[in-house]
């Protein structure tokens, strides 16, 4: 059996430095929980897991957990094991996701579980789609997907996501126009079956008026093989064509589905190599200045669209994944990265000093997460970027979100002050303004003593 991320099960090792890691007694006993709960009871505890307000740990604490996360993802990777009693619902794999997402996100280590990952994306269905985007988008590039009987499959399979379905169930719209908009999405659902697929008195083509568009996509799924003569290998396409053309008919769905094209953009890139977006672009020409608008609009296109857009843009201008130098560079330009009020620059001075309410905070987060890596990846692959890292008034609005203390900001505090030092490390101005300017010593000694405080002020005598 292939454990997570590797070929065989992970096993917990313990370490034998005194300075390696130990998880406080209320994690470790947390983590057993999830490893030895019922299923039925799973559910409830990783709708309340928030890994990364958690302690840092040793990645080895979590192996139990990934193990049993990786036996419910196959099973419900399996169409044969998902038909069985126990087999894990839709809504427990979008939770194991989610925290799995969180783990390989701190855990850069496990490699993730690219093989598993690999297999979801055969399914149709689009959050459970979403969440393995999500988990590939945060693993290093895994040979596993670039060679081997499956990297074609793989690749084809990216293909349609990419192109939100063949033909895209968003029209001639661009991303943000379907993020937006909120009329001229109610054209009817059209579908070509794949010659190897098509039955041979079957339809060339399949269609479904748009008044049908409420009904349930496995329904018109029925009502088409019923009316039509068709091949058993064409349903599974034509049921994930079904939902994204269902769920494309209103704002939220179109959100989705923008987010899945964008993240399949990502993977393709980042995990099956530079070739991928040559192609794209063939298809969708307009796509880097579609990400150029996507960027200018963060806190319009709503969380998960801005955050696979910021993902995608970061695969295509970061250097370690082999991209053709003249996308990356005319990508560059278009986002100003080489003066200090470029679009990059710009949006993440919008989400520093964009106060979300309470309820609006965990998705601003994310968002904020995912501009903080992109300009981290801007920075070590164009180091034009210096020009806006130095920019007083970007240091000054993350000083300025250090002062947060409040649990759900510390990731994006932690990635605030690694950028901070990658701009101290690369650029002198960036230095001279954080240090000479904004006293930034005093400024991170008072955070320190902050934090040397409130761990003073808790009862130890707990776990």
């Amino acid at each position: 059996d292939r454990g997570f991320g590797h070929m065989v099960r992970l096993e917990e090792r313990p370490s034998a430095s005194p300075l390696a890691l130990k998880s406080p007694v209320s994690q470790q006993r947390a983590l057993v929980q999830l490893t030895e709960c019922p299923q039925d009871e799973l559910l409830l505890l990783l709708r309340e897991l928030k890994v990364q307000r958690w302690e840092r740990c040793v990645a080895t604490n979590w192996h139990p957990v990934l193990n049993r996360f990786d036996d419910l993802l196959a099973a419900f990777a399996d169409p044969q094991r998902r038909t069985q009693p126990n087999a894990p619902s839709e809504a427990l794999v979008c939770e194991v996701l989610r925290v799995l997402h969180e783990v390989v996100f701190l855990h850069q280590e496990l490699k993730g579980a690219v093989d598993r990952l690999r297999d979801l994306l055969e399914c149709s269905e689009l959050p459970v789609l979403l969440g393995a985007l999500r988990c590939l988008a945060a693993c290093p590039p895994s040979r596993h997907l670039q060679s081997g009987p499956r990297a074609f499959a793989v690749e084809r399979r990216l293909q349609v996501l990419s192109c939100a379905g063949v033909p895209c169930v968003l029209g001639t719209a661009s991303f943000q126009q379907a993020c937006c908009a909120s009329e001229g999405f109610d054209h009817d659902f059209v579908f070509e079956p794949p010659y190897d697929a098509a039955a041979p008195a079957g339809p060339s083509v399949f269609k479904v008026p748009i008044s049908e568009a409420s009904t349930a996509p496995e329904v018109l799924l029925e009502q088409l093989q019923a009316a039509h003569d068709m091949t058993p290998a064409l349903a599974p396409a034509l049921l994930l064509q079904l939902r994204l053309w269902c769920r494309a008919r209103s704002l939220e769905g179109r959100r989705e589905v923008v987010a899945i094209s964008l993240l399949a953009i990502c993977n393709g890139v980042k995990h099956v190599g530079p070739g991928v977006l040559q192609q794209h672009l063939q298809k969708r020409p307009g796509l880097l200045s579609e990400l150029r608008d996507l960027l200018q609009s963060l806190q319009a296109v709503g969380p998960d669209a801005s955050v696979a857009a910021l993902r995608a843009t970061g695969a295509i201008l970061d250097s370690r994944f082999g991209q053709s130098r003249s996308e990356a560079s005319q990508l560059s330009q278009m986002l100003g990265l080489s003066v200090p009020h470029g679009i990059l620059a710009c949006a993440l001075r919008g989400l520093l000093s964009h106060n979300p309410t309470p309820s609006q905070l965990e998705e601003h987060n994310k968002v904020l997460l995912a501009a903080l890596d992109l300009f981290q990846i801007t920075t070590v692959s164009n180091h034009q970027t210096t020009a806006q890292l130095g920019h007083a008034g970007m240091i000054l609005a993350m000083l300025e979100l250090m002062q947060n203390t409040d649990v759900h900001s510390l990731p994006a505090v932690s990635a605030m002050l690694r950028c901070l030092e990658l701009a101290a490390e690369v650029s002198g101005t960036a230095a001279l303004v954080l240090f000479r300017e904004f006293n930034g010593l005093q400024a991170f000694s008072l955070r320190l003593q902050r934090e040397v405080d409130l761990l003073m002020a808790l009862d130890f005598r707990g776990d």
